[in-house]
């Protein structure tokens, strides 16, 4: 399944990136004024206008990072992928660092204006704006993540009836466990083992039986019941939250902690997510 980085081109998405940028970049400069800017002196008692020259320099930030999210971007590309989306954040470390760099020169009487200082100031520049350019992108690619999972919950009580059951069985002649669909809520292996957690009146059960997580994940075709990692089979009808920064985590109901997604089920649990939006 590819990634969906649909957000990427909304609205909201767009005007956040150029507000965060603008407001990260003027905190920055009051904060550590590099650059030369205001004689950095610890003890300096910051004057208005020196915080109106920071202003403007935010505002100025913000109205070419509109442009260029507005404007430009539309008529370079309208399908996303991760390489047009690296592609595109480096352009707009040139862009943005181009036009600060602009006005830099023009409130300091154009006294540094040379290409080795443009790309040394293009350089500086990045280092500090890819903290909210980064930041933003990762929080809508889980705001994203999270609304798919939602999508899917909202609708979990139409798709699923209250007698599904899901018949687990083990080699022995006792391992035979049979739980409603919407009570099961994940199995782990055991070494020779499968340990079933499910829900209860009061609390949470548990059943073991002797198989391995693979012959029930075999035996047992359900779009819902995903294999997330080694160790773990979910029941994503008990999802109420993800995470999916470095690794990604599954969050289930009734749960306290979180169950890991191993970089070898990732995509396959992905595309089930997305395969379930179709189902509902």
């Amino acid at each position: 399944m590819k990634p969906d980085y649909s957000f990427f081109n909304d609205r909201s998405y767009k005007m956040t990136l150029s507000l965060s940028v603008s407001i990260f970049l003027m905190i920055f400069l009051l904060i550590f004024q590099p650059f030369g800017i205001n004689n950095y002196s610890p003890t300096r008692v910051f004057s208005f206008e020196f915080i109106g020259v920071l202003t403007l320099i935010m505002g100025y930030a913000f109205l070419i990072s509109l442009f260029n999210e507005f404007l430009i971007r539309p008529r370079v590309f309208t399908k996303v992928s991760l390489a047009k989306i690296i592609a595109w954040t480096i352009w707009t470390f040139i862009f943005i660092g181009s036009g600060v760099f602009l006005l830099y020169n023009f409130l300091g009487g154009w006294h540094d204006l040379s290409l080795v200082s443009w790309a040394e100031f293009v350089l500086d520049l990045a280092s500090v704006c890819i903290f909210p350019i980064v930041g933003t992108f990762f929080y809508f690619r889980y705001h994203n993540l999270n609304q798919a999972y939602q999508q899917i919950l909202s609708n979990k009580t139409a798709t699923l009836s209250s007698d599904q059951m899901i018949h687990f069985q083990g080699t022995g002649i006792n391992d035979n466990l049979i739980i409603s669909f919407k009570d099961f809520i994940y199995a782990q292996a055991q070494n020779n083992y499968v340990e079933i957690i499910y829900k209860k009146e009061e609390g949470l059960g548990k059943g073991l039986i002797r198989s391995t997580l693979s012959e029930q994940v075999n035996k047992i075709q359900s779009p819902y019941l995903v294999r997330c990692h080694r160790s773990y089979m979910v029941n994503l009808f008990h999802v109420r939250a993800i995470s999916d920064g470095s690794e990604m985590k599954i969050f289930l109901n009734y749960l306290t902690q979180p169950i890991s997604v191993s970089k070898s089920y990732k995509e396959s649990t992905q595309e089930a997510i997305h395969q379930m939006k179709n189902f509902d």
